[in-house]
């Protein structure tokens, strides 16, 4: 009797074993992936231009400091924003209000006759900072100089945003989706990058020179972790309340591209400051809502050589 006693235990601690790893297995084997959707919402920010320099055959190697002053006459920008690779519905979805009014100052610190770095910071009517910092290669002739710049963008947006997370759970013993509900508030600090190339006439003697700025650059205007729930699904009453949270890894973000014409004049004030005035002429490359349709925004710059 004993023995049948033993071999009794000894079975049922192997099958407690067993199914302890089949258990663990199955678990380990469930996966989780959430979608972070945008239902509406808006942010607020200047376009983010890269900074334009020109360089002239009497001073290829001095410090110059630049303040600038742009207007963006336009209309906010309304799309259908595919935010994180998805978006809700079939209409426009989200507006990117732009500041009317930027200025700021743009650096150059020359290492040599060929190559210089480059930085700016401005502020916007909407009272955001952006700036940059990058390099730049150049090539000055007595009648004309060519310029390759690139670099990074800083900026910071203010959004205003209605999100869904979607969860979906797959695993042995749980298959299941869930749907959360945000709205969130908040200023986001983004990271861009910018490539340049700038022709401009070099000759001193010339009251007026001409330059001519093409550039492409991106920048991220929703870059954020969805996080406050949305009381207008959920109530305070709702004894589950609290407990409706996502993994800080769940991001929502949206990132448009531009191509940027920037022609104008530099007027040599003296032999060490010019004034640039122009317009610059840019395309939205990642609306999905729209044809990209042409734009322009008045600048004007002043440049003093140390």
């Amino acid at each position: 009797m004993r023995s049948r006693k033993h071999i009794k235990v000894v079975v049922i601690i192997t099958i407690s074993v067993i199914a302890s790893f089949i258990f663990e297995a199955c678990v380990s084997n469930t996966s989780i992936v959430r979608t972070a959707e945008l239902r509406e919402g808006n942010a607020t920010g200047p376009i983010n231009f890269p900074p334009v320099f020109v360089t002239l055959n009497s001073q290829p190697n001095l410090l110059k400091i630049s303040p600038h002053l742009e207007v963006t006459p336009v209309k906010p920008l309304v799309e259908t924003v595919r935010a994180s690779g998805t978006y809700i519905g079939n209409g426009q979805n989200f507006t990117w209000n732009l500041s009317k009014v930027s200025g700021g100052l743009n650096i150059e610190i020359p290492t040599s006759p060929s190559f210089a770095l480059t930085g700016s910071i401005s502020l916007s009517s909407a009272n955001n900072i952006n700036g940059s910092a990058g390099i730049a290669l150049i090539n000055c002739s007595d009648n004309f100089a060519l310029r390759f710049d690139g670099g990074v963008l800083f900026s910071k947006f203010n959004y205003d945003v209605h999100s869904i997370v979607t969860e979906t759970i797959t695993g042995a013993f749980n298959n299941s989706q869930n749907t959360y509900y945000f709205y969130d508030k908040g200023t986001s600090s983004n990271l861009d990058f910018y490539v340049a190339i700038t022709l401009n006439g070099a000759n001193k003697d010339n009251f007026l020179n001409y330059f001519v700025n093409l550039s492409y650059f991106t920048q991220k205007v929703l870059d954020y972790n969805p996080g406050n729930i949305d009381n207008e699904y959920y109530s305070y009453t709702d004894p589950f309340y609290n407990t409706y949270s996502v993994s800080n890894s769940t991001n929502l973000t949206y990132t448009s591209g531009f191509i940027n014409i920037y022609p104008g004049l530099s007027l040599n004030i003296s032999p060490r400051a010019h004034l640039l005035i122009g317009s610059r002429v840019f395309i939205q490359t990642s609306d999905d809502s729209q044809p990209s349709s042409v734009k322009f925004s008045p600048a004007v710059q002043m440049e003093f050589s140390l």
